[in-house]
């Protein structure tokens, strides 16, 4: 996806990222391909940016749907 159609939510001074994703078991039919990222501490300054860790949430459509 162009960046310039990626959304990044962040509060400065970093205190309040999104750390919940909630989403309808309707979205993806069987959809059981997710998991979580353990970035910890590889992040520059991790303990003054949250204490919850990092959430990537990615939604895919079928090739060729908009």
């Amino acid at each position: 996806m162009p960046s310039d159609k990626q959304i990044t939510c962040v509060k400065a001074p970093f205190k309040s990222l999104i750390d919940h994703v909630f989403i309808s078991p309707n979205l993806v039919p069987g959809g059981h391909d997710f998991m979580i990222l353990a970035l910890d501490r590889t992040i520059e300054r991790f303990l003054e940016v949250s204490d919850h860790r990092p959430v990537l949430f990615r939604l895919a459509g079928p090739i060729g749907e908009r």
